[in-house]
């Protein structure tokens, strides 16, 4: 007796969400119900340190652990996820998003309308949550048109056709961040379509994105070195030009102060200020231009620091070697969730 094929696995990428996970995968369990077919749920952890794990395990599905010692990000989860799965669709969230419960019929249906098209995703709404209460937020942070149109990069919550995903070789694990946008122009290139849907599709529950806790918390986990990263590796695929005319604006600052930094060592040499002067006339007349823009001088002042710590991390991504894709670690830890059907779900 053959097992049926499955239509749709949906990929939950973790690390250290037990206030968010289970909410997480309610949602997302209600909302595969109304998909026809069989359907998985795979939870990818990041070597979470809480009780996420044991939570997600509490619910109906597989959870993939990976190694504390391996280089862990959102791209490595991504990459197990897509290796664990068996449907023929793959919708990728994050442990701390809200599926709406019509997204999934919706962004199916799209796929039976053009056999090239990779991937779709939808509307996100942004939750800002600070020391547990909510803070803000922002509608559709991506900009997404009010009707069905391409895409050129689709952001973490996205679902993929497994065979276009398999056909260019995946996620890329090594990448500390920029791992969806680096997928997406990889698929371009192989002459795949992405398409965004305007339909409600996660509410995602995060810091509040420009400031100067988040702007340390992206240090401290590498994300800003993946603007880095995927510059050098696009160096192997031809896509360099592209990622570069994306990033122009982290680029830019970056060679910004570079010269700022040439001038400041070049002005005890040549003997005058002059250059050292000029370019922090023009570092002002920048920080002006923001405060105007922004109506604050502390937002202008926060957006200068957050463009810096890009560059500088993003030249420290750039000049690291990187792995080939097939190097990142294989032998995961598999576990199946132990709640029988119907059972009463953890809170």
């Amino acid at each position: 007796m053959t097992e049926s094929p499955v239509r749709l696995t949906a990929v939950v990428v973790c690390r250290n969400e037990q206030r968010n996970v289970a909410r997480c995968l309610r949602s997302l369990l209600a909302a595969t119900r109304l998909v026809e077919g069989e359907t998985e749920v795979v939870l990818v952890d990041s070597a979470s340190t809480d009780a996420t794990v044991e939570t997600a395990l509490g619910f109906p599905v597989r959870v993939v652990e990976l190694g504390e010692s391996w280089p862990l990000s959102p791209a490595a989860g991504r990459f197990h996820g897509s290796l664990a799965a068996r449907g023929e669709f793959v919708f990728f969230i994050d442990g701390d998003m809200i599926v709406d419960p019509g997204w999934l019929p919706r962004a199916l249906a799209a796929f039976a309308k053009d056999p090239r098209l990779a991937g779709v995703t939808g509307i996100e709404r942004q939750i800002y949550v600070e020391g547990g209460a909510h803070v803000g937020g922002r509608e559709n942070p991506y900009n997404f048109p009010d009707h069905e149109a391409p895409a050129r990069v689709l952001p973490g919550a996205a679902l993929f056709r497994r065979s276009a995903l398999e056909a260019v070789g995946s996620f890329d694990p090594f990448l500390a961040s920029e791992e969806e946008a680096e997928l997406c122009y990889r698929l371009a290139k192989a002459g795949f379509a992405l398409r965004s849907l305007p339909t409600p599709m996660v509410e995602h529950l995060s810091p509040p994105r420009r400031s100067l806790s988040e702007m340390r918390r992206r240090v401290r986990g590498r994300l800003y070195r993946g603007i880095g990263q995927v510059l050098r590796r696009s160096l192997s695929t031809g896509l360099f030009i592209d990622h570069a005319l994306r990033l122009r604006v982290f680029i830019s600052f970056g060679l910004f102060l570079t010269l700022g930094s040439l001038a400041l060592l070049a002005w005890p040499l040549a003997g005058t200020a002059g250059p050292f002067l000029a370019w922090c006339l023009a570092l002002a007349a920048l920080a002006a231009l923001l405060a105007v823009r922004k109506r604050s001088l502390g937002e202008a002042a926060i957006s200068l620091a957050i463009l810096a710590a890009i560059a500088f991390e993003a030249g420290r991504g750039f000049l690291a070697p990187l792995p080939a894709r097939e190097m990142y670690p294989r032998d995961v830890r598999v576990r199946e969730g132990r709640r029988a059907a119907g059972a009463r779900e953890p809170r």
